[in-house]
């Protein structure tokens, strides 16, 4: 069935693609109020009043594309996807992520749309400025809401910094659980990490029209050769709550710190991606937030 969104199928290398990626951050601002709980199922429950708020946004007709409306995009159940024209296989993967940092005094809600599906930038920063003040459960399940006065940063393209050029140690801090899934199960090795990375760039790079160019013999041999360091991660578990589904649901991850080392070379610049795109499943749920250090190991 024709998604009615452009083909993905400009070749771009590996080592170019930091300068075509292309984020649209929408920021609001929240003080916290008494009795909000501020874990991590809080990012989810912010999700869950954007798309209530989804209802009061009128949608925006756009050409020359048919192109679906902004809740449809972001919270339909079948993900809707460009066709993907090149080797790498790309996961059903939504052209967003909702996140939630600490502010002082408060706490900001941050949603990154990545290529073409900034085309709804206005939709999303009405429906999240709208569901903010209508009410996010004060706790995974509870009925009681407590509304936010949001203040709304200016709409803004994030920065892509080139990557590092050399490095033979790149540690990977989770700053909210990150889930790496093997057959069902929590899994953290080096070809988990690695593969979901590639996963997730395929995904992302295809809402920009992109198809990843690599020598993917080159890739693997590398991948062989890294050492994967996993003393730093720890599991967690936490539950959030789907009205939709009528149910609680657990999730679980990984939170810390990873380290890979040894020779990183054509890893370098897909590595440098994932803090701008986060990791693992669940990234519009506030999961898979990380950073990347690269060093010369001693």
């Amino acid at each position: 069935m024709d998604s009615g969104l452009p083909v993905a199928d400009a070749p771009v290398p590996v080592a170019a693609l930091w300068r075509h990626i292309r984020i649209c951050e929408i920021v609001a601002y929240c003080e916290r109020p008494p009795g909000l709980d501020a874990g991590w199922s809080l990012a989810g429950r912010v999700r869950g009043a954007l798309g209530r708020a989804f209802g009061e946004v009128p949608p925006v007709r756009r050409r020359p594309w048919p192109l679906p409306g902004a809740f449809e995009l972001l919270f339909g159940e079948a993900v809707a996807m460009p066709e993907v024209r090149g080797d790498l296989f790309a996961n059903p993967t939504r052209p967003y992520l909702l996140f939630v940092r600490e502010r002082e005094g408060g706490f900001e809600v941050v949603v990154r749309l990545f290529g073409w599906s900034a085309c709804w930038e206005r939709e999303v920063a009405v429906a999240l400025e709208r569901g903010l003040a209508g009410g996010i459960s004060v706790a995974a399940g509870a009925r009681a809401r407590a509304r936010l006065r949001p203040v709304m940063a200016p709409r803004c393209e994030v920065p892509v910094p080139p990557p590092a050029e050399s490095g033979t140690v790149a540690q990977l801090s989770f700053l909210s659980p990150v889930a790496f899934e093997r057959e069902g199960a929590l899994a953290a090795d080096r070809e988990m990490l690695l593969g979901s990375l590639l996963s997730r760039i395929a995904g992302v790079t295809a809402w920009h029209g992109i198809v990843v160019e690599a020598d993917w013999a080159e890739l693997a041999r590398v991948e062989a050769g890294i050492e994967f360091d996993t003393g730093g991660l720890r599991p967690v578990a936490f539950e959030r709550v789907s009205a939709r589904q009528a149910r609680r649901i657990p999730m679980h991850g990984f939170l810390g710190s990873c380290t890979l080392s040894g020779y990183l070379g054509p890893w370098l610049p897909l590595l440098h991606l994932a803090p701008l795109l986060h990791l693992g499943s669940h990234t519009a749920f506030g999961m898979g937030r990380c950073t990347v250090a690269v060093s010369e190991g001693v």
